[in-house]
């Protein structure tokens, strides 16, 4: 006589061999399920970051962040207080910077770039003289040159900072034109 039972209902025995089959698939599953959420992490992060923290690369952030994704409060940490006072110039008198900002939009050669792709399609040169930088964004035939210096100590341990070594010092009143 046999000691061991077979199943009588047709289900596959439950051996070491089929815990083994179960652990592999469970595992393969797992794998995957990483390697996708790593592609598309790595993928956002490579979209968005190329260049970031430099010259050309604080620019692109900047315009994304105030004329694409119209986060005013954001756009204004990447100003100096030049840059602040110069785009409250342009607005009724004690109107704030993040006030000021909500209205802006990009404008290159007639058309209205209101998408980050279309921001990372503009052409951007870069002409920088040790702690100073100016950066000129065009297309179609139009053109922005914002200027820029490397960030303070303060300003880059302010609350919530940019991850960029420069700020924007010159430049972002045409944006609200």
């Amino acid at each position: 006589m046999s000691t061991t039972r077979e199943p009588t209902d047709g289900a596959p025995a439950r051996g070491a061999a089929g815990r083994r089959a179960l652990r592999r698939t469970a595992l393969v599953i797992g794998a995957a399920a990483v390697l996708a959420v790593s592609a598309v992490a790595l993928g956002t992060a490579d979209g968005r970051d190329s260049g970031a923290g430099s010259p050309a690369g604080t620019v692109r952030d900047f315009l994304t962040v105030a004329a694409v994704d119209s986060n005013s409060v954001d756009a204004c940490r990447y100003l100096t207080p030049h840059a602040v006072r110069s785009v409250q110039d342009v607005e009724p008198p004690d109107t704030s910077c993040e006030i000021a900002l909500w209205a802006a939009r990009l404008r290159l050669g007639g058309r209205l770039i209101d998408q980050e792709s279309a921001v990372k399609r503009l052409s951007y040169r870069v002409e920088q003289n040790g702690a100073r930088a100016r950066v000129t964004v065009s297309a179609d035939g139009a053109a922005l040159t914002f200027g820029l210096r490397r960030a303070t100590a303060t300003e880059l341990d302010a609350f919530q900072a940019p991850q960029t070594r420069w700020r924007i010092d010159s430049g972002v009143d045409e944006l609200l034109r």
